[in-house]
């Protein structure tokens, strides 16, 4: 399985999103024949969290495989307690709402998304917060605290450290 999970990593690396889905799909199939463990969560929410993009890119944010394997995800960080997979678990949870127009329940991640980022302090989630606030918030026609959020992303972005985002979240900030 952890063959399979570097081979789906890999070939999202290399933007071949059918091969990442096809590695990862499998390895998530082997996975179910495993007894129920803590390992056992842990690896399916490594598959489910690298077979996210893959697929937003493949059949789109608005589709509902995204919302499921992200649902899934989600589940999963819940059974395995703190870890930094929640982040774009929720990214990508907060990016099919934005484009399904959900724009409250979207709004909502992303705040929670801000607070994870700030609890952590770490300077590429809160690229990623304050970039999914400030589109929410555009969306929303709330343009000066969408320029605020934006500026802030800006401010922090270092483009030879954040943009390999880009294989995580889906999209470089």
């Amino acid at each position: 399985m952890r063959y399979l999970q570097q081979a789906g990593e890999l070939a999202l690396h290399r933007c071949a999103n059918q091969e990442a889905i096809g590695h990862l799909t499998k390895g998530l199939v082997l996975l179910q024949s495993l007894p129920e463990t803590p390992d056992r969560a842990q690896q399916g929410l490594f598959l489910h969290a690298a077979l996210g993009p893959a697929v937003m890119a493949v059949k789109g944010y608005a589709s509902p495989d995204v919302e499921r394997i992200y649902e899934r995800a989600r589940e999963l960080c819940r059974k395995v307690g703190e870890t930094p997979q929640l982040f774009p678990v929720l990214w990508g949870l907060f990016a099919f709402y934005a484009v399904r127009a959900n724009f409250h329940t979207a709004r909502e991640i992303a705040e929670q998304l801000l607070h994870l980022a700030q609890q952590l302090q770490d300077p590429a989630l809160l690229v990623m917060s304050h970039e999914g606030l400030s589109q929410v918030m555009y969306l929303q026609g709330e343009l000066g605290r969408a320029r605020e959020h934006a500026t802030q992303g800006v401010r922090l972005y270092d483009i030879s450290t954040h943009r390999s985002l880009a294989f995580v979240y889906g999209e470089d900030p």
